[in-house]
């Protein structure tokens, strides 16, 4: 039906209803969407909640997973000795990892090394036998469960408190070799994870561990709503679906008064306001709202880049839905143009890595994140060795194959999601490795010097005569205050010195007096 026609059947309805009685919108339209969007927007709050135990657990992922599969694991398995423990895995080392339990179960399903800390006091506490007992066969099922994987994460409701947990294979450093046993990282989800979570996540909401077996199974956030005291009351589950916790998220006050009209208000309206009130109701309904709907996603497209949003009136069979087609049509047109411009803007043409353009946004959005969680950073700088005259005698073709040889062997040594490898300059190339210790830094950028050796590009002013790289590598915790270009300096100052010791090796930055 064509929108004329529309007018005519609008004008028509409104006579024939003139005598109508009087209608409230706010009761049947505006309170509903109100309570629509204030649920909404509740279960954001609730979800960000389910979101600071998620951030607990990939916390304690990273860990086991950066301990578990190591070349000195293995060899302790096989031959334990006390002073690695004593070296490696301190109280201290498990404060910082915001985890009160460490376990080392071998294959057999002995315990052949436990320790649990209060991360309060520091101080080490007497594992529980029964509950060592019982995250040792859970470990295992988690891993049975999971055919193929190497590690995995749950949480788990207990007695005493519910408690995280992750687990990893024990391996090789670079994840081969028959496995002896397995490494069990686990954290209990109590006041002190609560406050860490109001602190990082911006939450009030209180929680408490259920002891009885009266309580319901874990709470449908669809179907959650406040309460009279803008409190809501919900039940968290753990991951074989069994009540954790109980939670009452406290909510910033109703924005909005959710009484239907007053009385005084309904017998103040007169013929005259109901007939221009159905027809301007009549008239929003089937005109202008479709309209202001495609022109409000528009602007929600507009000002938020995100191209993927589409008209929701594309099913209608009249002029509305026409233009909503054509504009879903042009948007998904500009969202392959905009997708095709992003890859292009972030990738280096020649190397197919990330670019020094994208290198800096995710290297300034890491070094933010890293501030606030106080985790450890670290950056690698790499410099092809005698570049230039590599150039000069094989001439820039086979420049750009060797680049491109190098760049992938660089990429190559990534291994977590969060690492990013990136060309930066002509010969330079550079690696984000977020929440990672001076160690773990070293251990790749000898990879990664390996990795280029083993690629035996020949070089006659080399000494090595081959390609080799210099790597200046620097490792800090983020200062308050500072930007990324604290972390760089410090990383090509290393890089510097690695030329200056007689190239194809790494150094690392000394920041002890800064």
């Amino acid at each position: 039906m064509q929108l004329i026609h529309k007018a005519i059947w609008i004008v028509s309805t409104v006579t024939v209803l003139s005598v109508a009685a009087s209608i409230t919108g706010q009761s049947f339209l505006v309170l509903p969407e109100l309570k629509r969007i204030e649920a909404i927007a509740d279960q954001k709050d609730i979800e960000r909640t389910q979101l600071g135990i998620e951030l607990v657990q990939r916390q304690l992922v990273l860990w086991v997973g950066d301990i578990a599969p190591w070349d000195d694991m293995m060899n302790y398995y096989t031959n334990p000795d006390p002073e690695y423990i004593k070296s490696n895995f301190t109280n201290l080392t498990l404060v910082e990892k915001r985890a009160n339990l460490l376990i080392f179960v071998d294959n057999n399903g002995q315990v052949l090394w436990a320790s649990q800390v209060n991360l309060d006091t520091g101080k080490s506490v007497s594992p529980d036998p029964e509950l060592l007992e019982l995250l040792v066969a859970r470990a295992d099922k988690l891993l049975a469960d999971s055919p193929g994987e190497i590690s995995a994460k749950a949480l788990y409701a207990h007695a005493k408190s519910p408690l995280a947990l992750a687990v990893h294979r024990v391996l090789n450093s670079d994840e081969t070799g028959a496995s002896p046993g397995i490494t069990i990282v686990a954290r209990f989800i109590d006041s002190m994870v609560f406050e860490e979570m109001a602190t990082m996540l911006n939450l009030d909401f209180s929680a408490t561990t259920i002891t009885s077996d009266d309580t319901g199974p874990p709470s449908i956030i669809s179907s959650l709503r406040r309460n009279d005291h803008q409190e809501i009351h919900w039940v968290m589950g753990d991951s074989q679906g069994f009540p954790m916790l109980n939670v009452v998220s406290r909510l910033s006050p109703r924005g909005f008064d959710d009484h239907p009209f007053s009385t005084p208000l309904i017998l103040s309206t007169t013929a005259v306001i109901v007939f221009w009130t159905i027809v301007f109701y009549l008239l929003r309904q089937f005109l202008i709202s479709p309209i202001m709907r495609v022109a409000v996603n528009l602007v929600a497209v507009r000002e938020s880049g995100d191209y993927s949003l589409r008209m929701t009136d594309d099913q209608r069979e009249d002029e509305i839905g026409l233009l909503s087609n054509e504009c879903n049509a042009l948007l998904q047109h500009v969202q392959e143009q905009a997708e095709a411009l992003t890859s292009l803007s972030q990738t280096d043409g020649l190397t197919q890595m990330a670019n020094r353009r994208h290198f800096d946004q995710v290297f300034d959005d890491a070094w933010a994140l890293l501030i606030r969680s106080g985790e450890s950073f670290g950056l690698m700088i790499c410099d092809i060795d005698f570049f230039k005259l590599y150039n000069d005698t094989y001439g820039h073709p086979t420049g750009d194959a060797t680049l491109q040889k190098v760049g992938q062997a660089i990429a190559s040594c990534v291994r977590r999601d969060s690492d990013l490898a990136a060309r930066v300059g002509g010969e330079e190339f550079a690696m984000l490795l977020p929440v990672s210790d001076l160690e773990g830094c070293k251990w790749v950028a000898k990879r990664i010097l390996e990795a280029v050796q083993a690629l035996e590009i020949p070089h006659e002013y080399s000494p090595s005569g081959i390609v080799s790289l210099s790597i200046g590598v620097a490792v800090t915790v983020p200062p308050r205050n500072s930007s990324s270009q604290y972390l760089y300096g410090a990383a090509d100052r290393a890089l510097y010195s690695a030329k200056e010791n007689g190239r194809a090796r790494f150094e690392v930055a000394d920041l002890s007096g800064t």
